[in-house]
């Protein structure tokens, strides 16, 4: 309730929200697409095809979105360089 509205207040562009577990990254994406920040994000987790990935790594990377949202077992699997990060948020 406090990290998440304090967040999307912030000017801030380029921001990657780490989650440890996939119904954190859930819990989070369902808020993200219910608020009015749908538009500003992107979302990469371990079970997406990698043009999805892709998109939303580039979407990112190019300004498109605001934030990144990511699971802990997308980035250590795929080891993917996330280029563009400003500020890096655990959840």
């Amino acid at each position: 309730t406090n990290l998440i509205p304090s967040i999307a207040a912030s000017p801030q562009n380029h921001v990657l929200l780490h989650c440890a577990t996939y119904f954190e990254f859930v819990r989070l994406r369902e808020h993200f697409e219910k608020s009015d920040l749908a538009p500003a994000f992107a979302y990469a987790c371990e079970y997406d095809d990698a043009k999805e990935v892709t998109r939303a790594r580039s979407r990112f990377f190019n300004g498109h979105v605001r934030f990144l949202l990511v699971t802990e077992r997308f980035m250590f699997f795929h080891r993917f360089r996330v280029k563009g990060v400003r500020r890096v948020v655990f959840y």
